[in-house]
Parts: structure tokens; C-alpha cells; sequence
């Protein structure tokens, strides 16, 4: 039989009304299109697949195939009987519960953290719990040897005795239960969603039937609905001891980490990880070397996760490639990706199957008669709990990892320990011991804002490249988008801290203003490009109608913001601007920047009599445009922590390392601080206190301007780090404590990134509150983070220190 992968797609009945003969009646309607139960990025994954259909591009190895779902008796026999759907402990809710939720109608219900049944949502959950069921028995029956079940919600996360992560029904858990009932003796899951496939695992925990390994990010558990962690010493109890494996991939794997675990642990296997197209192609040829070798290539591809509208279409379909071990890709990767520290990624793995050797008895060689792999996308946007006692406990993934069974078991008694975050700083300056404890102040933080600013629209696309590809019917709206803005002006209008602000008008720059820190040329360029109605600049960069009128809102914004300290109304001023700028250089745009407000406000500053400014960027990006305006010259130091990413083309080609410090007079005045992917709260602030903080005590600036962005927090799609509220908070305190000591408080405040369309807003909002100095937070945080590997952010932080120390001369008693 030939392989073919057979795309089952979620039928919807819904009932319209027509009109017959001038009779109004209602009709029963099937479509293959996935309306009610489907939102935008379940579309894109869809329409993705009819086109490769349509357009003949897997030919004879793809069929679209429509699959009716069963309501499954199963539930309904477990609803009736009042039962979980296997013998587990009593759970927060059944089975039972969902289905009288269901019945009554139930309206946002809140199960568990971030998973609500709303009107149509058990109806979706028995579609894919029945779509999965009829992908396996179609491979079971002999039909086909390649499945793939897109469905949603998903499911791995729902475990035997209640919802989890979205989760409401576990479909892969049901899938491999038919293919046990149906006689395979062994089945063997392996998932690559970026969260631990904990309620696959806990379903088949006991048994020797079933091998579950699931790669994951370190993330812990999250809450009671999630009280497994993921790590590695749950390796199953009684006879499934040694059957439950996972891997915790440190935040920041990308395809060669990916690739070597999966060879290293599988063959022989999320919100940060840095998997891209080639990766997810590179699994789906391993996947499928698998089954070809033990399972006569039977393989169920499952639909999990996978956040991002666009590019999870464009990874499945790299999957599906892999899978059918196609010889050459079949579509380009529309995006760049973040280059991952595979070594760090190598040494955890390497440490995993050291700790498997000494942990797993060894048996003989596994014979499994079918594979279960879910294809899980890389999910940007993973909403989970707050937390108020911090991270879970875990060790450190570069140290021995201890076995031990110390887990909620089926009883529920597991010991689970939750402590605040390491943190050993050892900030020895009196700017970070001032901002600990420091009283609040009564001043008022002056906001510059203007609405005008709006009026630049990027279009839509694949993220961010402007392209329609013309197979996907939803298309991303590009991520510096109005509504970001508009989200932060109305959490400082209406939340609690708006009793400290005072808000003023911007205004428009003028052109002999750009002047001072752009050339000529390229400000005749952008008035040309206006002129036309549109032009793409650069990657991700588009001049359209109202961009340039909201460039130059946003340049004159910043220096209205900056004139106003300097003309001694405000010690703080806050300039709420778009489009950014801290890329935008003296002679070309870059990274959706065209004009650089900050630099421009520096210019000011230095115009107006200051003698020494210190600029210090925690956008996740390099602030390469602000660092190339000031890079030979010792009158600006400018200080960026961002994420180890490098260039990204002939617009950007800085690289953003330790090793470019500035040259000529300007020698040692521009100071790189590339943290690793996955740095959060404990890493940055770190840094701050052994890398920042010392370095303006030797500089002494006489004015401080701080730029900000949110693309550094925990749930950014344009970023990899985990910064929460706490930490953008924690900046903002040692920020106000150096300017309390070097520049009589006086700080500019300029806006830069932050495309969370909500969590930006509540990022800023606790930034400004440490800016402020305030005793307690006025905000909670209204989402949980991912847990970050401080002790490697620590160690890399170290290790730049030295490197200052050896060749900035300014620096070296530091």
C-alpha cells in the first residue's frame, strides 16, 4: 500500500436557515471548513493543507479526507455512570461535570487556570477526541500507514481525572488506548510540544504497554490542575517504571539541540524554544525512520499546540515534509529564527541519558508495533497561573540530575515544593541597595502621548515579512501594530498608577531636528518613500499612508519629553511613542524603525548643555541604531541587554556582542550585554547589578535615558526571554536608584517594543511603578512565567565582566 497521510478534517454541522419556495425552513449542513471550533491559527493550519492539495504539491501523497465524528459512546457511558474516564483520583472535574456544564449551557466557565467551556466547546472536544479515534483505526484497518489528526482543542495536558493547559480530552491518550484494545501490544508517543505531554504520561504512568517521551522546555509544574514538572526523574511507578521520559530542554533549543536529542535519546525523544521549519522537518525524518524500522511505518500524527496564526501552518507543513520523507522542502521559511546555544542544549542532553544509564533498569530492545508522534508546533503566546510563592524547585539542568520518585502520585500525596527563584546576587552598589527599599514618592510621572501616532499601519502577513503567501486565510496582523499602544495608554488612564501620571500633547519634529543625529540623504529618502504612498524599507519595514506622519509624531514626542526635564517641569517623563526607533541609524531604517527617537532626544540633551549621558536599552533586541549614532564618541555610553541573536541582514549588520565596545574617542563607551535565550527576572537583574549599575558609577552621566521594551517578557512572539512584571519592575527600581545618584533623579523614559498585546501593557505598567520607587506593587501579575536558568544566565554574565575588565579600560576595577 502506498504511504499517504490522510488529513481529517473536523466536519461542523450547523443549522441555517433558507429559503424553499418562499418557506423559511432550516437545513443540516456539513462543511470541511472548521467555523465555530476553529479559531484563527486551527484556519491557517487548514487552509494550508487544502492548498498543498489543491495546487498538487504532495500529489498523490496527500488526500483530504473528510471524517464524521462519532459522538463516542465511551463518554456517554462515563457520564452516565459518573465516572472519570479511568480509575484515577477525584478530580476538580469529570467527565460528568464537563458534560452538565455542557448541558447547561455554561458561559466562560472556568475549569482551570486559562481552559473555559463555553457554548460549543464540548461539542469541539468530542469532534477531536472522535477525529483522532478515526485517524488511528483508519491506520488500525489498514487504510493507510500515515495519519494526521488536526484537531483542537487539544489534549495532551487533560489527564484521566481532569483539564489541564486548554486541555478538556486526552485525543492521543484515547487514540493509544484504541490501538492497545485492538490488539498492538506496545505503542510508543513522542511528543515535541513545547510543554510537557504531562496527562499523556499520567494515563499510562503504571504500565510497560505504552513508552511516553515528551521533549520539552523546563517548566515545572503550574498549579494543581498541573502538578507534574516535567523533569527528568518521573520515569513511571510499578510496572511503568523506565516507561515515562522526558526530556527538559533548556529555554532557547533550536534545531541542532532538537536534532541531538532526538538522536541521542529517542532514536538510540513552547514558548522559548527556537525550533524553525528545518527543524521541524529534520524530526519528521526521524519520526519516520523510526516507524519505517520498528512499526512497518504506522505513525498517528497528532495535533497539539502551536500559537503563532501563521508560522505554526508553515512548520506543520515542514513537518508533513519530513514525515514523507520527501527529498527536498517543498516551501522556503518565511522568517528568520534565533540562533540557538545547541552546545548548552548538547551538554543537557548529554546529562539526561547519563541520568537514564544510572536510573532506567536496562531491557531488551523495544519491538513497538505502532508509533504515536504528535506533531506540536512551537506555541509563542502560552498562557498559565500566576504564581505568588515563585518557580517550583528544580535543579539546574547543567548539574547530576537526582532520581527520585518524590511526585504527586495516584494518591495525590506527592510532596510538591514551591520556593521563591534563586537569587544570589552580590550588587555591592549603593544604586541597587537605594532602590530595595526606598519609600514612594509623590511626584507625578509626565506621559507625552499623542494620538496621531495610530495612524502607522504595517499590514498583514507572515508575522512580520509582509508577505501573503496565498494559501493561508489568516494572516498576522505585523506585530508593531496601533493596538499595543493603545493597550498601554488605557492601562495608564485606568489602572492604578494613574493617579501618579500627568499627560501631555506631542508634537510633530521638525526637519532641521532629524538632522541632528540622521544624514540628509536618508531623510530624503523616507520623504520620497512618503511621496509614493508606500514602500518596503527593509525586512519587516514598511513606509505606508500615516507612516511618516506617525514617525515624525513619535521623533517629536521624544523631545518634547526630553525638553521638559531639562527645562526642570519633571524629574521623570515617560515619551509613549510608535513607530520605535533605537535600530533606526544615522543612515538607514531598520526593525520596523525610521526615525531614532532616542538617539534624537540624546542629541537634545547633549545640545542643551549635558556633558555625559548614559543610554541603557532592555528592549530583547539589540539597540544597534542608538549605539552607531553614539559609537565614536566619549560623551554617550550606551549600555543594551538583549538576547544573543546577531545580525539579521545588510539593514542590521551589527551583531550586537560583547566585542563591539565602541571606537576612537569613543573606545569602551558602548557596552553589549548578549544574555542567553530564556533569561528572566533572576538573569536580568544580575546583569543590571554586576554589569550596568557599575559601569554608570564610573561614568557618572549627568542625565539617563532609559529604553524600553516588553518583547524581553516571558510571553513576547518577537523575543525568546522570560522577563514577568516582577522584573521589569525590579529594573525600573535600580534605574531610579542610579538616577538618584548620578543625574539628581532626572530619567527619560522612551518606548520601544513589546508586542504581547496585553502583557506588554502590564510589563510597562510595572515598570514604571519601580521607576516611581512605589513600596508594593499596585498590579498583579494576571499570567504565571516560565521558570529561567539564572545560574547560566549568571555564569555568562561572569564571564562579560572579566572580558570588560581585560579590554575597556574605564572598567577594569570594576
Amino acid at each position: 500500500m502506498d504511504k499517504r497521510v490522510i488529513t481529517n478534517l473536523m466536519e461542523e454541522r450547523r443549522w441555517v436557515e433558507v429559503t424553499n419556495n418562499g418557506r423559511r425552513t432550516t437545513e443540516n449542513v456539513f462543511t470541511g471548513s472548521v467555523v465555530r471550533h476553529c479559531p484563527r491559527r486551527l484556519f491557517s493550519l487548514l487552509t494550508l493543507a487544502l492548498a498543498c492539495v489543491e495546487e498538487g504539491r504532495f500529489r498523490q501523497r496527500l488526500i483530504s479526507g473528510r471524517v464524521s465524528c462519532k459522538q463516542i459512546k465511551i463518554f456517554i457511558s462515563c457520564a452516565v455512570q459518573r465516572v472519570p474516564l479511568l480509575d484515577q483520583v477525584p478530580c476538580s472535574i469529570t467527565v460528568t461535570e464537563l458534560v452538565q456544564a455542557d448541558s447547561a449551557g455554561a458561559n466562560n466557565k472556568k475549569i482551570c487556570e486559562c481552559t473555559f467551556l463555553n457554548p460549543g466547546s464540548w461539542d469541539a472536544a468530542l469532534l477531536a477526541a472522535g477525529t483522532t479515534l478515526s485517524a488511528m483505526k483508519h491506520i488500525l484497518d489498514g487504510h493507510a500507514k500515515i495519519a494526521y489528526a488536526l484537531v483542537r482543542p487539544p489534549g495532551h495536558h487533560a489527564q484521566p481525572d481532569r483539564a489541564d493547559g486548554y486541555c478538556f480530552l486526552n485525543n492521543a491518550g484515547l487514540a493509544v488506548k484504541l490501538a492497545l484494545d485492538s490488539g498492538r501490544r506496545r505503542v510508543a508517543v513522542v511528543d515535541i510540544d513545547v510543554h510537557y505531554g504531562n496527562g499523556t504520561a499520567e494515563g499510562f504512568y503504571h504500565t510497560d504497554s505504552v513508552l511516553t517521551i515528551s521533549l520539552h522546555m523546563k517548566h515545572g509544574s503550574w498549579g494543581p490542575s498541573h502538578p507534574q514538572s516535567g523533569l527528568v526523574d518521573e520515569t513511571g511507578e510499578g510496572r511503568g517504571l523506565g516507561y515515562n521520559l522526558n526530556i527538559p530542554l533548556p529555554n532557547g533549543s533550536g534545531d541542532a539541540g532538537y536534532e541531538y536529542a532526538m538522536n541521542e535519546l529517542v532514536f538510540d525523544p513552547n514558548g522559548r524554544q527556537c525550533l524553525t521549519m528545518d527543524g521541524y522537518r529534520k524530526i519528521g525524518q526521524i519520526m519516520r525512520g523510526m516507524a519505517d524500522q520498528h512499526s512497518n511505518g504506522q505513525i498517528l500524527i497528532v495535533q497539539e499546540g502551536g500559537y503563532h496564526i501563521t508560522y505554526s501552518a508553515y512548520c506543520l507543513h515542514a513537518t508533513l515534509e519530513g514525515v514523507l520523507n520527501l527529498q527536498a522542502p517543498l516551501l522556503d521559511d518565511p522568517l528568520g529564527f534565533y540562533p540557538d546555544d545547541e552546545k548548552y542544549t548538547m551538554q543537557a542532553v548529554d546529562i539526561i541519558k547519563k541520568c537514564w544509564k544510572e536510573s532506567i533498569p536496562q531491557r531488551g530492545p523495544p519491538e513497538f508495533r505502532s508509533y504515536t508522534a504528535h506533531a506540536y508546533l512551537v506555541n509563542f503566546q502560552r498562557c498559565e497561573p500566576a504564581r505568588t510563592h515563585g518557580a517550583p524547585e528544580e535543579e539546574d539542568s547543567r548539574s547530576r540530575v537526582k532520581t527520585s520518585t518524590n511526585r504527586p502520585t495516584r494518591s495525590g500525596k506527592g510532596n510538591v515544593t514551591v520556593a521563591a527563584s534563586p537569587m544570589e546576587s552580590s550588587a555591592s552598589s549603593s544604586a541597587a541597595v537605594a532602590a530595595e527599599g526606598a519609600p514612594a514618592t509623590g511626584e507625578q510621572l509626565a506621559v507625552f502621548w499623542h494620538e496621531g501616532m495610530v495612524a502607522h499601519d504595517a499590514g498583514r502577513g507572515v508575522f512580520d515579512s509582509g508577505h501573503d503567501p496565498g494559501f493561508l486565510d489568516v494572516l498576522d496582523q505585523h506585530p508593531e501594530n496601533a493596538d499595543r499602544v493603545r493597550n498601554m495608554v488605557s492601562i495608564l488612564r485606568r489602572g492604578p498608577i494613574a493617579r501618579f501620571i500627568s499627560w501631555h500633547s506631542g508634537r510633530p519634529a521638525h526637519a532641521a531636528e532629524l538632522l541632528s543625529f540622521h544624514s540628509a540623504e536618508y531623510i530624503e529618502e523616507l520623504v520620497q518613500a512618503n511621496a509614493v504612498g508606500a514602500k518596503k524599507l527593509c525586512e519587516g519595514t514598511f513606509l505606508n499612508p500615516g507612516s511618516w506622519g506617525a514617525a515624525l509624531l513619535a521623533a517629536g514626542t521624544t523631545l518634547s519629553a526630553m525638553k521638559h526635564i531639562l527645562d526642570g517641569h519633571a524629574k521623570i517623563a515617560y515619551a509613549l511613542v510608535r513607530p520605535p526607533g533605537h535600530h533606526a541609524q544615522p543612515d538607514r531604517a531598520d526593525g520596523y524603525c525610521f526615525l531614532n527617537n532616542a538617539g534624537l532626544a540624546v542629541k537634545l540633551a547633549l545640545d542643551s548643555g549635558r556633558r555625559k549621558v548614559a543610554v541603557v536599552d532592555i528592549d530583547v533586541h539589540y539597540g544597534n541604531g542608538t549605539a552607531e549614532g553614539f559609537y565614536h564618541t566619549d560623551s554617550v555610553l550606551t549600555i543594551s541587554l538583549h538576547m544573543k541573536h546577531g545580525s539579521w541582514g545588510p539593514s542590521h549588520p551589527q551583531s550586537g556582542s560583547v566585542d563591539e565596545i565602541g571606537e576612537g574617542r569613543g573606545l569602551g563607551y558602548n557596552l553589549n550585554i548578549p544574555l542567553p535565550n530564556g533569561s528572566g527576572d533572576a538573569g536580568y537583574e544580575y546583569a543590571m547589578n554586576e554589569l550596568v549599575v557599575p559601569a554608570i558609577e564610573k561614568f557618572r552621566p549627568e542625565l539617563l535615558v532609559f529604553v524600553v521594551g516588553q518583547d524581553s517578557s516571558t510571553f513576547d512572539p518577537n523575543g525568546r526571554q522570560c522577563l514577568t512584571m516582577d522584573g521589569y519592575r525590579k529594573i525600573g527600581q535600580i534605574m531610579r536608584g542610579m538616577a538618584d545618584q548620578h543625574s539628581n533623579g532626572q530619567i527619560l523614559i522612551v518606548q520601544e517594543g513589546g508586542y504581547h498585546i496585553s502583557y506588554s501593557a502590564y510589563c510597562l505598567h510595572a515598570t514604571l511603578e519601580g521607576v516611581l520607587n512605589l513600596q508594593a506593587p499596585l498590579l498583579d501579575d494576571p499570567i504565571a512565567y516560565y521558570p529561567e536558568d539564572e545560574k547560566y544566565t549568571m555564569k555568562v554574565v561572569d564571564i562579560m565582566k572579566k572580558c570588560w575588565k581585560e579590554s575597556i579600560p574605564f572598567l577594569k576595577d570594576i
